[in-house]
């Protein structure tokens, strides 16, 4: 895995932030902020396959108020060559939030 940090062997700064995510999450499943906070961090570690699942997490627990999930699920379908589960994700992403930030990262995706 790469190392992402100011040298060689650094510790990648996201590492602390899984972490207190993962324990939060652990604590109350149902807490959805540390799962789409998981995804986020796996989705810039390019771990696809742990980004898919945290953002699927989160869509389950609550799929109308966190639309960066809909992103990070596209994302990670994307890296997957999952095409279509991809642009179901932009699309809910965009519908979800039409006026927001999310416009702007599901555009790089196509």
């Amino acid at each position: 895995m790469e190392r992402i940090g100011y040298g060689p062997g650094a510790a990648r700064p996201a590492d602390g932030g899984f972490r207190r995510a993962g324990k939060a999450s652990a604590a109350d499943p149902k807490y959805i902020k540390p799962i789409v906070q998981l995804a986020k961090i796996a989705g810039k570690q390019s771990q696809w396959e742990d980004e898919l699942h945290a953002a699927n997490r989160a869509l389950a627990l609550h799929p109308v108020d966190f639309p960066g999930a809909y992103f990070y699920h596209a994302e990670a379908s994307y890296h997957l060559d999952r095409l279509e589960g991809a642009e179901r994700g932009c699309r809910s992403a965009i519908e979800s939030d039409p006026g927001s930030e999310i416009r702007k990262r599901v555009s790089c995706l196509a």
